[in-house]
């Protein structure tokens, strides 16, 4: 299944253009599900899903919480987080990218990610209630 999202997300970033890594994390652990990057920046896979899942809590903690939250580092690089229902994509792109349509896209994109990851969810504790599919796809990505 973690390949299946994978592939899915370079689909996707091939479609936005200055869209360069994308990370697809659980919101209840902060886990991250899949990710893929154009180019070899896998050392901050961990270090964004981090900070999205941060962004997710903080907004929590308001009245109105996010749904969306666009981030810029100093070097101008945009870190798009999107809210799902039961997971948070995060986009990591240039900084001449057009937020507004890539905000749109990558919003219907997860989506998509999020009726997958609920049905997937739904298998998985109909054969073990206490297991979390996060945990599923860390461990097999560990295996290979």
């Amino acid at each position: 299944m973690q390949d299946v999202i994978e592939k899915h997300i370079k689909t996707v970033m091939t479609k936005l253009i200055g869209v360069n890594q994308m990370i697809v994390s659980s919101k209840r652990s902060g886990d991250v599900i899949a990710a893929a990057s154009k180019f070899a920046r896998k050392e901050n896979i961990e270090n964004v899903a981090a900070l999205s899942s941060t962004l997710y809590q903080l907004s929590q903690a308001s009245e109105k919480p996010l749904d969306s939250s666009i981030f810029e580092f100093a070097t101008g690089e945009k870190l798009f987080t999107i809210m799902g229902d039961d997971v948070i994509l995060s986009a990591i792109s240039d900084a001449s990218v057009q937020m507004g349509i890539s905000r749109m896209y990558l919003k219907k994109f997860t989506d998509g990610i999020d009726k997958a990851y609920k049905k997937a969810q739904v298998s998985v504790k109909a054969e073990s209630k206490n297991c979390e599919l996060a945990s599923i796809f860390r461990s097999l990505s560990e295996g290979q």
